[in-house]
């Protein structure tokens, strides 16, 4: 009887923990508001698709972050192409504010917009 009254509870809370991680860490970008929008300029380093093969990951000089646009690659844009035409020119990014647990510190962030 012990058992069954230490033990369910602890597993119920184990089961609830982690699906508040997992809610937290892979919840989606919301859509971009003015209030959660944000446009930052600066020198295009170069464009690259990373491992997916499908996002579209943006490189600013001087700039820690990360930038990328979810499945870009895939809807037409070409890095190569991108990297030739924009590099070393100021381009001006819009991204969306957006916490997870997978980027506490903020420092990937998701483009819906360059100029």
């Amino acid at each position: 009887m012990k058992f069954k009254t230490l033990v369910l509870p602890f597993i119920a809370g184990m089961v609830f923990t982690l699906a508040v991680i997992a809610f937290l860490s892979f919840r989606p970008v919301p859509k971009a508001t003015p209030e959660n929008s944000h446009v930052i300029q600066g020198t295009l380093d170069y464009f690259s698709t990373g491992d997916s093969k499908s996002d579209l990951y943006i490189y600013l000089e001087r700039d820690e972050h990360f930038y990328y646009m979810n499945r870009a690659v895939v809807n037409g844009m070409d890095p190569v192409e991108l990297t030739e035409k924009y590099e070393g020119k100021e381009i001006s990014l819009t991204y969306v504010d957006h916490w997870s647990l997978m980027n506490p510190n903020s420092n990937i962030r998701p483009v819906i917009a360059f100029e």
